[in-house]
């Protein structure tokens, strides 16, 4: 691309200095225009897979960026052996072996509030006292689906309201025939997109022009001897939850069809 390695260096040591003390005004597309001013080539380089990531836009504080990519690049992105269902069990049992009492596969439905205190959460019917709650579902819900607006303060519950929620994804599984192969140098994650410039609206738009491929190889499942294929792309939830159940059903047979069209290209 053509880029000074000094410049390289001093946009690499900015985002990886970002932490959430900074002054958050600075915005993503004010940061690439510093640091790369009217090279539109090289922030969809940089933009575009985090996009895909984490549904960050231009618009945005910097700091949205700039955490992650600092991680992508110095932690990397790896696949779990064993995939996330070994995952989950060996956190049980060393939860388990800890003391800890653990269910897995549970539906939280409401947790329960006294004046200003958690006494209790009701999971799968069941209702469970406890102190505290830590949360992993996403604001909005944990706020005014299971809590409840009333029992927070007005202006958190107008600042809460005002948070935007990151957009949505769809994803399209393949599995190949056992004994069909995928040549490992094409590596874990693919990004495509036949769009002609990054705009974040395309990234989520029905009319897809991008994709992200994850690569699953035997050796991520041993013992099965299949390669396997997601296909992934931003979305905007309410252009699906919106929809007929009939129209539906059309949308993903479409969305389906349309990517194993992608793939074979």
């Amino acid at each position: 691309f053509g880029v000074a390695a000094e410049t390289l260096k001093e946009f690499f040591d900015a985002v990886g200095k970002m932490n959430f003390y900074d002054d958050q005004t600075t915005t993503t597309g004010e940061l690439f225009r510093r640091f790369f001013p009217g090279r539109e080539d090289v922030v969809r380089l940089l933009m575009e897979p985090i996009t895909y990531a984490n549904g960050s836009t231009l618009e945005d504080p910097a700091l949205s960026y700039g955490v992650v990519f600092s991680n992508f690049m110095s932690k990397g992105v790896f696949t779990f052996q064993g995939g996330t269902d070994r995952l989950i069990k060996l956190m049980r049992r060393q939860m388990t072996a800890e003391g800890v009492d653990v269910r897995i596969r549970t539906d939280v439905e409401k947790i329960h509030v006294d004046g200003r205190r958690i006494e209790a959460v009701s999971v799968n019917g069941r209702t469970i006292r406890t102190r505290a709650v830590v949360s992993n579902a996403n604001l909005k819900a944990t706020i005014f689906d299971m809590v409840g607006r009333g029992h927070f303060d007005r202006d958190f519950a107008q600042q809460a309201e005002a948070v935007r929620l990151n957009n949505s994804s769809t994803q399209v599984y393949m599995a190949l025939k056992p004994g069909e192969m995928i040549e490992e140098s094409c590596g874990d994650l693919l990004f495509s997109s036949t769009a002609p410039a990054f705009r974040a609206e395309l990234l989520l738009s029905r009319d897809i022009t991008s994709r992200t491929y994850s690569f699953y190889y035997p050796k991520t499942r041993p013992g099965r001897n299949r390669c396997l294929i997601v296909s992934s792309t931003n979305a905007n939830y309410h252009d699906w939850a919106d929809l007929p159940e009939e129209d539906y059903q059309a949308s993903k047979r479409d969305l389906v069809d349309n990517t194993l069209d992608a793939l074979s290209k």
